[in-house]
């Protein structure tokens, strides 16, 4: 339930946290979608290609990032604008399927990933709290030049 002034409309407060934690989001990953080295240091994509202290430099800022999520997220969820049941893990899963996302479509349909991300917000969100706008969907011909691009070698 989403916390409400006296008038019952949402507090300013409220739906500034509201506002807050979808543009957290939404800005990590538009972070992923423009540079190959967040794509990289996206969660489970880590560790296959650095070592030594490329690596540790890269948790511990990944980590940092990762622990600057916790205290919106449990704002988020205490003004009613995050189910009860949304984890921190379930940002990980977002982080993941955004540069999945991204790393497929590429050039052929480079803001598909925006339209993932407004529908997991929406799914994030508690009832009654405000969804994010959605934005169109990729055109068919964007997509199929991105499933063509993955079939190519060393393209996956």
């Amino acid at each position: 339930m989403i916390r409400t002034s006296s008038a019952g409309r949402p507090s300013s407060s409220s739906r500034a946290v509201g506002c807050a934690i979808c543009s957290l989001i939404a800005a990590a990953c538009e972070a992923i979608s423009r540079s190959r080295w967040f794509r990289r240091a996206a969660p489970g994509a880590f560790g296959r290609d650095v070592g030594g202290a490329a690596a540790k430099a890269l948790e511990t800022r990944r980590t940092g990032a990762y622990n600057g999520f916790l205290e919106p997220i449990d704002r988020a969820k205490g003004t009613g604008h995050l189910r009860d049941d949304f984890t921190s893990q379930d940002l990980v899963v977002l982080l993941m399927a955004n540069a999945g996302v991204v790393n497929a479509t590429g050039d052929a349909a480079p803001d598909t990933w925006r339209r993932l991300v407004a529908h997991m917000l929406r799914s994030y969100a508690a009832p009654g709290a405000p969804p994010p706008p959605l934005p169109d969907a990729p055109p068919p011909t964007a997509l199929h030049r991105a499933m063509v691009r993955l079939g190519r070698p060393g393209m996956s």
